[in-house]
């Protein structure tokens, strides 16, 4: 509630720009949403923001710019990103690790992977749409090799930081 209300006293100065370093960190799901209801009243005012998930900034942004020591890596629209990332993540743990880069190049065939990669014996593929997109990661895995566990995630920047050192 505190965020919430230090947010609510920095826009009653009708400020041009406003300025959030990680107003989520340490917020319940609730309070999170209630952040970002009051942040969406506020679109035609300039939000600068750091966050750690792109889930976090989903409503809110509408122009992204991703910087890494300093440097800007990424500067376009949030559709922009997830298209050139995935809109979330599949990770895919391996019987066989010598098989993950294999695995990479039969996913990397697929139209709904955005990008693949492996690190050990987990497979991340970025994913355009989740619903038909698993199944289909799924039956290509497995015709590869065999697989021990599946689970998605929500996009974290720093993973989003390497995805995009990854393909230039």
């Amino acid at each position: 509630m505190k965020k919430l209300v230090s947010i609510a006293m920095a826009l009653a100065h009708d400020p041009p720009v406003l300025l959030l370093d990680s107003p989520f960190t340490e917020l319940d799901a609730v309070s999170e949403s209630r952040v970002k209801d009051v942040l969406r009243k506020f679109r035609d005012k300039t939000i600068l923001l750091s966050a750690d998930d792109i889930p976090q900034i989903d409503g809110i942004c509408t122009n992204v710019t991703i910087l890494n020591n300093g440097t800007t890596v990424f500067e376009d629209s949030l559709e922009a990103l997830r298209g050139k990332i995935g809109k979330l993540t599949l990770e895919v743990r391996l019987r066989d690790p010598t098989q993950a880069e294999r695995v990479v190049i039969e996913l990397r065939k697929l139209r709904t992977v955005v990008n693949a990669s492996y690190d050990n014996d987990v497979v991340h593929a970025g994913l355009s749409d989740y619903d038909s997109s698993s199944p289909e990661v799924i039956k290509a895995v497995s015709g590869v090799t065999d697989i021990l566990e599946v689970r998605t995630s929500a996009l974290k920047l720093t993973d989003v930081l390497s995805r995009l050192r990854g393909m230039k």
